[in-house]
C-alpha cells in the first residue's frame, strides 16, 4: 500500500526502523566499501531480528513474536 509522497507519519513502524538502524549501526561505523556497509548492516538486522529484545513485543525477539504466532 502506498502512502502520500512525504508523509512519512503514515509509515511510522518503517519510519522508526530505520531511525535505529541509523542510530544503532550506521552512525557507528565509518564503512570502507559498500560491501562493508553490506556486512555489517546485515548483521545488526540479524541481531535486531534474532537477539535484541523489543519493548513493543513484552520484551520478546521478532524472531521468537513470529515464532509463537506461528
Amino acid at each position: 500500500e502506498f502512502i502520500t509522497p512525504y508523509s512519512p507519519e503514515q509509515n511510522g513502524m518503517v519510519e522508526r526502523v530505520i531511525r535505529t538502524l541509523k542510530d544503532q549501526c550506521v552512525h557507528r561505523h565509518r564503512f570502507e566499501s559498500l560491501q562493508h556497509a553490506s556486512r555489517v548492516i546485515a548483521d545488526w538486522i540479524g541481531f535486531y531480528n534474532n537477539q535484541r529484545p523489543h519493548q513493543a513485543q513484552g520484551m520478546k525477539t521478532p524472531a521468537k513474536t513470529y515464532a509463537l504466532a506461528a
